[in-house]
Formats: C-alpha cells, sequence, structure tokens
C-alpha cells in the first residue's frame, strides 16, 4: 500500500521489538575514490599542472585556470611511473582538476584592439 519493500517493513518491526534502531553503512557502500588506491595521486597532479597554471586575466576572480588538458596529465602521470590500468580515466582526472580548483578553459590573453 505504501510502496515499501518488505526488507525495510522487517527491518522497521525488528527495530520495534528490540528496541533499537539500525544504523546503515551508506559511506561503506559503493567505489572507493582514486586517492585512496593512489596515495599520492593528488600530489602529483598538483605538480604537473603547477607549471601550466594561469590567473584570470582580468582579475575579477581568484579561479586558476590551466593550459593542459586532462588526457595529457594522464599521459604525464604515465610518463612519471604510473601504469595505464591503475590510472582513472581522463574524465576522473578532469573532475578531479575541478575539485582541486583548476578550471579546464582556455584563456584569451589580450583581445585585439579594433582599428
Amino acid at each position: 500500500m505504501l510502496g515499501w519493500c518488505r526488507d525495510t517493513i522487517r527491518k522497521g518491526q525488528h527495530e520495534v521489538k528490540a528496541n533499537i534502531s539500525c544504523i546503515d553503512n551508506f559511506k561503506g557502500r559503493g567505489r572507493l575514490p582514486a586517492e585512496a588506491h593512489l596515495p599520492g595521486l593528488i600530489d602529483k597532479i598538483h605538480e604537473i599542472v603547477e607549471e601550466k597554471t594561469q590567473a584570470d586575466p582580468t582579475l575579477k576572480s581568484d579561479r586558476l585556470y590551466i593550459k593542459i588538458t586532462a588526457k595529457e596529465v594522464r599521459n604525464r602521470l604515465i610518463e612519471s611511473g604510473y601504469t595505464d590500468d591503475e590510472l582513472p580515466a581522463a574524465s576522473t582526472l578532469g573532475r578531479k582538476l575541478n575539485k582541486l580548483g583548476y578550471s579546464l578553459k582556455r584563456v584569451q590573453k589580450v583581445k585585439p584592439k579594433k582599428k
């Protein structure tokens, strides 16, 4: 009638009988992030990206832009000793770069003056 699963009802009945509340382990589920499998990955990404980082040319924001793609970051990680199989995909590395505060956008340094 309510659309609940039988397991949920059984769990609720058990909680009422035992007078305790069952707590699910939601954090224990799912896949671990790439940094859990490769502990030095974030530091190595910082090393690779820092030399290609550029501040916002208008200085209106404190965003950092990089002149390197996630695919190129992945290739440089492979050159530095990681294997192709253990590294995450380029799209995952792109999301990691965004979380670290780097924006993967092209930056126009100077606009040409109109005559």
